[in-house]
């Protein structure tokens, strides 16, 4: 592994836990394995990365503790899971898609991982800076209830195109964003469910026993109403005080036809197989099956 900071690049003197150990600790993760999608696993004690001591301890020190005591604001859980999903995302780069034919290259392609390099670059370059996001937050944020109920743990970690992260946290808390949505899953979600429960009623599932089931369910659905949606802005200005959308509609229009394959996809990447994409599929209505 490199041995400079992936956040800001000086050179490397602690390593992140990509999974926070207080979290670890909370969900007794330690002894427990990350699955990886290539149907291998780390342990999540494993699951680091090279940084330095002011981007590991103070940098996203403030965030963290908002995260752990449950204050934060929805761009600090933006942030926080962005974190996650970049630093998974460098970690398959250390590792090998084929353990034992190591000649087949490592995981994920460090031109794969460092996809929206530059809005992460300037995303964490001013964490506690006066740095503005139009929209704010930048994505869907989702904190739901977890219905299950069983302190258990879930994490879906879902990259490029679809850019997604769902993850249990303490208190029955599922946290799931949609980065690059501009928010408009949301605004679309709360107002399709305003007369039938809310958020709450959107992430009501036949799912009892199980929470990572719950957070791959629920991260298909996420993505789903994501890419129902067709016209999201996904063009973006650096300036020197923020990062700044193109023109959010205030419109939604909608794809007119659902590809089955696109589907699939969603439903192999949350870890549902794609019988369960191709299910979905199979109940739309005809004129929506493309």
């Amino acid at each position: 592994m490199s041995k400079t900071c992936v956040f800001c690049g000086k050179p490397a003197t602690t390593k992140e836990h990509i999974i926070p150990r207080w979290l670890q600790k909370h969900f007794d993760l330690k002894d427990q394995h990350l699955g990886l999608w290539n149907n291998t696993e780390i342990l999540y004690s494993q699951a680091t990365i090279p940084a330095c001591r002011v981007c590991n301890s103070e940098a996203f020190g403030l965030i963290e503790k908002k995260v752990r005591e449950g204050t934060a604001t929805k761009q600090d859980y933006f942030i926080w899971a962005l974190k996650i999903r970049y630093c998974l995302s460098k970690k398959d780069t250390t590792l090998l898609l084929d353990r034992k034919n190591p000649e087949n290259g490592p995981l994920l392609k460090d031109s794969l991982a460092s996809i929206g390099s530059d809005f992460i670059s300037e995303a964490f370059g001013n964490v506690g800076k006066k740095f503005f996001y139009r929209p704010n937050p930048f994505g869907s944020i989702f904190l739901f209830n977890n219905l299950v109920k069983n302190d258990g743990f879930g994490l879906v970690d879902i990259p490029h195109p679809y850019w997604a992260l769902t993850i249990a946290l303490p208190k029955n808390k599922i946290l799931s964003v949609l980065f690059t949505d501009r928010g408009l899953v949301k605004k679309e979600i709360a107002y399709k469910f305003k007369k039938k429960g809310g958020f709450k009623s959107f992430a009501r599932l036949n799912v009892d026993k199980d929470t990572k089931l719950f957070s791959q369910i629920i991260t298909f659905k996420l993505l789903l109403a994501q890419y129902n949606l067709a016209n999201i802005p996904y063009g973006f200005k650096i300036k020197e005080n923020g990062i700044y959308s193109q023109k959010v509609p205030s419109k939604i229009r909608y794809r007119e036809q659902l590809k089955t394959h696109v589907l699939q996809d969603m439903a192999n990447i949350c870890g549902l197989g794609d019988g369960f994409g191709q299910a979905v599929y199979d109940r739309l209505p005809p004129n929506r099956k493309g």
